[in-house]
């Protein structure tokens, strides 16, 4: 899995021309598969996808937008604090930090979910 977040309108019209390689203008977060199951089997992605108005799953490549930012900010960190689970809380917390970065960007996030390896 790969989160894209443009930093910029340049970064924004860079991941709709699909650059394939983080640059001043994009960043790249790579997941491993094995922390996208992991998640999806805490079923993180449901909340967000409730929350967000959105389909994160497998085989998905989806945006959420700016204006559902905050929600995903919210629910992660209502997550976060209910949780025990320590690997849980970690991955969550990166998606903090990419929320965050792309609320202070003022853009927004692309998942792309194709079980594809991290290489």
């Amino acid at each position: 899995m790969k989160v894209y977040l443009p930093l910029n309108e340049t970064g924004i019209l860079e991941l709709k021309q699909c650059v394939e390689v983080e640059t001043e203008n994009l960043k790249i977060y790579k997941f491993s598969p094995e922390e996208y199951f992991y998640l999806e089997s805490k079923k993180y992605f449901d909340f967000l996808n409730s929350e967000c108005s959105c389909i994160i799953d497998l085989f998905e490549d989806e945006d959420i937008p700016n204006d559902k930012l905050n929600s995903a900010l919210e629910i992660t960190n209502i997550l976060i604090n209910q949780s025990t689970d320590e690997k849980f809380i970690e991955l969550a917390k990166k998606f903090i930090k990419i929320f965050e970065l792309a609320i202070k960007c003022n853009t927004y996030i692309n998942i792309y979910c194709y079980g594809d390896p991290v290489i």
